[in-house]
């Protein structure tokens, strides 16, 4: 035991033993230039910062997304697909723009099913493991918490499924089990990981596609034994998988991990019997990726491993075991290395208690060939041979790159053609603390360079990536983590200035151009190009000064002032993008910045004592300062005291009295409309405005003119809805012999939508049938339906469209059965009498006409019809027009002189006269005359005035004790005609007298006109007749027309109207009942 306590150990104390005495793991035989962590410093490559690298990152992220572990790339639609914790996302390559999201989340009672089985609750998500592209179609699979589900979804819009898929065998149920997938360019879909809930029961499976569903045997250690995968590819008639696992042959010495490659035929059909569902030409080898020596130190543990197709390469990261010390390798791997040691002999063990060892045997079944062999002996050599004997060796005989104390966990290569030595192969491993390294290595010369160590996340943050992957149509990385996605470029040629600068570097991906004189990717990609020079061949190794560079600037935050409590806002920067080296220069500027700091405010010094607020009598003086000297800002506290003082002014002398001017009232502004009084039909809206700018003061005018304005609005007709009531019991209208006529009614009901008039009657219908005295009846004589060889009744004639002045009625009827002749629609004039002018408000004073002195002002108003204030109209009495004068102070070389006083009345020599006063203390400053004189013929203010004031008591509604205009206008009019009148009579009686006795006139002779007025029925009968009813035969007219002669007739009943007229009536009412047509119709 001791023995091999010894034998398992080994090679770890021999790594402590190397470690301890300085040893590096470099031999002497090592190629020139091999890469090895110990031979390098600070001087050999270029760190990149957080800070350095943010401003050409792109990161992508949302609030309750986790678990980023799954890329595919869409080129050809620009665009990378996400799978992550919950959720599937389509975002755009450059940028990482959101695109679509898709949730995915596990359904309530899957979620309760999970945790009710042990499972924690963050396990117990929907944790997408599987996502592959093909035909403009994704085929993605989850845990589904514990309960493995896939779908096919449309590429351009990830929320569609076309079609679900059973989950298990082909995704994980547990989110931390490992797990890779190919779908091959056959549509076949490879898998390994576990297939069972409890993960015990691993599996490398085949399913979908043409082929048979084919998987690697249960509970057989020889196939799988505990098996991690790691990915997993297709190379020409095979597909191999890549993973490490308990190795079976050393058991005898305790547990070991190798890792291994393992193949199967695109081709197996399976096996018969024992390998029914089985794989028949499945084969595993060992890798072996170790440092050289005496005793080689294995690094046993495969992390990743990325296949490069057209180089027929394998780049791995390898590590040492999780309880060992920590270290890392990169080994490079051949093709054809793998494809010679499935070739070689296998590795078998007879019995279980035999040793392992190798066997030389037909492996022509293993090559995908049909070589003839009974399927029975295919079965039997695939049931003995898994392993092969000869391990799979580096293409080096030393690692890539060694690590001591990290553990490389992912890798991405990238072939960058370069202008000296053909391509070169550009490695990117990232470390369990997420830092990214970049290297390069010409194949040829079997030369590792470090060039840049990056820092994607902040510093102090231990982020764990899930994914590294490499496009190289954007030239960028992209990285997956617990919280996000980010793309990172994989140059930064613009950070270096100079031609030396950036030939030193060493970068692949930089050259200097010539022609724009800066550091830059190959013009069209082309490294060929004259102008582009390129130095790639050595490491960058300088000693050349490197100058510092500021980073980003931090977020604003609080920061306290020296010496007390007060705060300000302060960011930060380092000196970091790069960090000066090897005496380079420090960055230029403050690192640090400050603002809006509290400032208490202060006083300003007092100002001058201002002039005394009056020139007589009692006044003040004041003096100012203001809280400016600083003014209070951010929080600080404001002044305390006055910021105005004042002080009486003495020795003034007092003031001589007078009386102060009056002032006349002006109109304010008028305000806006109010809102119309209908919403339909006729409505009005008004406006007002106030005498008070200024109010009248000192026994000034008060405003002339309205302070309430009218105008119509909604004009347009509401609608109208009409019901029909049920009809009435019937009636018996008369009885002869055996039978009898019986009748019933119904009326039209219709709402006008009008708030003045809401409801309204419509037609009436009736109907009439015969019965006989036994009860039998038959159908209706005739109804409103079949009148007039299938009209309806004519309507209510409509209201007149024009209130005067002419307008038009209209009434119509529809066609209820077969064909109709004749019109649908009648028409007839209306409301013919002329309309009432009425002034409307009087404008605005205008501008005086002097600017200076006395002058003259007008105002003028409209003339319109009285039911529309926007129509014009020529019946109004009284001017239009109305002046005033005004006073504009007093002109250039007339100060000192007050207003002028009201014009006198008119003397006997026909003129009036007005004067002023000198108001000046010092007479002589007034110039000028005092009295003036004007001729009375010109007293057309004196007119307008009393037009004015005729014209106010008009239009007072009735209040006061004045005479309205249209009063004075009828007396002066009846005055006249009775005088005409008189004097007709008094020439009459003279002519009587003085005329001889005629012969009087025959009675054959009718001097009397023909009468053109017609006898009306008022309006009560009319409300109580039913004016739409019509009867077709004649003797129901006639009863009608008896049953009106022997209504009792009223006074207005049996009044004549001219129905030509046009007269003005003062009653609408009226007018509206004489224009309905029924009354004329009987």
């Amino acid at each position: 035991m001791a023995r091999w306590r010894w034998e398992i150990h080994a090679p770890v104390w021999i790594f402590v033993l190397l470690l301890a005495f300085g040893v590096n793991f470099a031999h002497l035989d090592a190629p020139p230039g091999s890469l090895l962590h110990s031979q390098y410093n600070q001087d050999t490559f270029r760190s990149v910062s957080y800070n350095e690298l943010l401003d050409n990152t792109d990161r992508f992220s949302m609030s309750g997304v986790k678990s980023y572990s799954e890329l595919v790339f869409d080129p050809t639609n620009y665009q990378i697909v996400v799978g992550a914790r919950d959720g599937i996302f389509r975002l755009s390559l450059v940028g990482l723009q959101l695109l679509e999201a898709s949730d995915w989340s596990s359904n309530r009672s899957t979620v309760e099913t999970c945790t009710w089985k042990g499972q924690s609750q963050e396990a117990c998500h929907n944790f997408v493991r599987v996502l592959h592209l093909a035909h403009g179609r994704i085929f993605v699979c989850g845990t589904n918490a514990f309960s493995p589900l896939c779908t096919w979804r449309r590429l351009s819009n990830i929320n569609h499924i076309d079609s679900w898929e059973k989950g298990v065998a082909r995704c994980p149920f547990n989110p931390t089990h490992s797990v890779t997938s190919l779908l091959s360019s056959k549509g076949n879909f490879y898998v390994g990981t576990t297939t069972d809930f409890s993960g015990r029961d691993p599996a490398f499976m085949r399913s979908l596609g043409p082929g048979e569903r084919l998987r690697t045997p249960q509970s057989d250690l020889k196939w799988l034994s505990e098996p991690t995968f790691i990915t997993s590819f297709e190379s020409d008639n095979f597909v191999y998988a890549i993973f490490r696992e308990n190795a079976i042959e050393n058991l005898s010495c305790g547990k070991h991990i190798h890792s291994r490659i393992s193949r199967v035929c695109k081709n197996d059909g399976g096996g018969t019997l024992v390998l029914k569902e089985n794989w028949t030409t499945f084969l595993k080898a060992r890798l072996i990726c170790s440092a050289p020596g005496d005793v080689p130190f294995y690094y046993d543990h495969v992390q990743s491993v990325v296949y490069l197709p057209k180089e027929q390469m394998l780049y791995g990261v390898f590590s040492t075991a999780e309880n060992s010390i920590t270290g890392s390798a990169i080994c490079a791997f051949n093709m054809s290395a793998v494809n010679t040691s499935f070739s070689g002999p296998f590795k078998y063990q007879p019995s279980p208690s035999s040793v392992w060892g190798p066997e030389i045997a037909d492996n022509t079944h293993f090559e995908c060939q049909d070589t003839g062999m009974p399927r029975r002996e295919a079965d039997l050599a695939a049931n003995k041979f898994q392993l092969m004997d000869k391990p799979v060796f580096p293409e080096y005989p030393l690692p890539l790159y060694l690590l001591n104390y990290e553990r490389l966990n992912h890798i991405a290569v990238d072939v960058v053609p370069t202008r000296q030595s053909g391509t070169l192969h550009v490695v990117f491993v990232a470390d369990s603390q997420g830092v990214i390294r970049k290297m390069s290595l010409v194949p040829e010369r079997q030369h590792t360079c470090l060039l840049e160590v990056l820092s994607p996340f902040p510093n102090n943050a231990t982020v764990s990536i899930n994914t590294l992957r490499l496009l190289k149509d954007t030239n960028s990385l992209y990285v997956g983590t617990n919280d996000e996605v980010i793309r990172i470029p994989v140059h930064r040629c613009g950070q270096y200035k100079s031609q030396h600068s950036c030939l030193a570097a060493k970068d692949p991906y930089c050259g200097w151009d010539t022609n724009l004189l800066e550091c830059s990717p190959p013009p069209g990609k082309n490294p060929f190009v004259s102008s582009w020079l390129q130095e790639v061949m050595d490491c960058p190794r300088t000693s050349d000064p490197v100058d510092g560079g500021w980073g980003r600037w931090s977020t604003w935050s609080t920061c306290k002032q020296e010496g007390n409590s007060d705060s300000c806002m302060c960011r930060h920067r380092a000196c970091d993008s790069p960090t000066p080296a090897r005496g380079g220069n420090d960055c230029n500027g403050a690192n640090t910045e400050v603002t809006n700091c509290t400032v208490h405010g202060g006083w300003t010094a007092w100002s001058s004592w201002s002039q005394c607020s009056a020139t007589c009598g009692i006044a003040v003086k004041t003096r100012r300062r203001t809280c400016s000297n600083p003014e209070p800002r951010h929080g600080g506290r404001v002044c305390v005291g006055q910021e105005r003082t004042e002080i009486y002014c003495h020795s003034l002398a007092r003031c001589p009295s007078y009386s102060a001017l009056p002032v006349d009232g002006g109109w304010s502004e008028w305000s806006s409309w109010g809102r119309c009084s209908a919403t339909c039909g006729s409505g009005i809206r008004r406006r007002h405005r106030s005498c008070t700018k200024p109010m009248p003061k000192n026994g000034g005018l008060p405003c002339t003119g309205c302070e309430e304005d009218v105008e119509t609005c909604s004009n347009w007709p509401c609608p109208e809805a009409s019901q029909l009531s049920p009809w009435t019991p019937w009636l018996s209208l008369n009885a002869s012999g055996n039978s009898m006529v019986q009748r019933r009614y119904r009326v039209e009901c219709v709402a006008t939508g009008d708030k003045d008039n809401p409801v309204r009657a419509g037609n009436m219908r009736q109907e009439d049938r015969l019965c006989s005295h036994d009860g039998r009846c038959f159908d209706s004589l005739y109804s409103d339906s079949m009148q007039n060889e299938g009209w309806s009744d004519w309507s209510e004639w409509t209201n007149c469209d024009q209130p005067c002045g002419g307008g038009r009625q209209y009434r119509h009827r529809s066609c209820t059965a077969g064909s109709c002749s004749g019109s649908a629609l009648k028409e007839r004039s209306c409301n013919e009498n002329s309309c009432r002018g009425l002034w409307a408000c009087w404008s605005e004073w205008s501008s005086c006409s002097s600017s200076c002195g006395s002058g003259v002002q007008h105002r003028t108003r409209r003339c319109v019809t009285a039911h529309n204030p926007f129509v014009d109209a020529e019946d109004c009495v009284g001017p239009h027009t109305m002046q005033q004068q005004c006073h504009e102070g007093a002109c250039i070389g007339e100060e000192g002189w007050g207003p002028w006083a009201l014009w006198s009345s008119c003397s006997g020599n026909e003129e009036r006269v007005r004067e002023r006063r000198c108001m000046s203390d010092q007479p002589s400053q007034c110039r000028g005359l005092d009295l003036q004189r004007q001729s009375c013929d010109l007293l057309d203010g004196d007119i307008t005035s009393l037009e004015a004031a005729v014209l106010s008591t008009s239009h007072g509604g009735g209040g006061g004790n004045g005479v309205s205009v249209q009063a004075l206008v009828g007396s002066s009019l009846a005055c006249l005609i009775g005088g005409a009148v008189l004097g007709a009579l008094v020439t009459y009686h003279l002519c009587v007298r003085r005329r001889h006795r005629r012969v009087p006139s025959s009675p054959h002779y009718i001097t009397a006109k023909p009468n053109h007025y017609v006898s009306v029925p008022g309006a009560e009968w009319k409300a109580g007749q039913s004016p739409s009813s019509t009867i077709r035969n004649g003797s129901i007219k006639s009863t009608l027309k008896a049953a009106i002669t022997t209504l009792p007739l009223k006074d207005f009943d049996t009044a004549t109207i001219k129905r030509s007229s046009h007269g003005s009536y003062g009653n609408g009412h009226l007018r509206a009942d004489l224009d309905s047509d029924t009354i004329f119709n009987f």
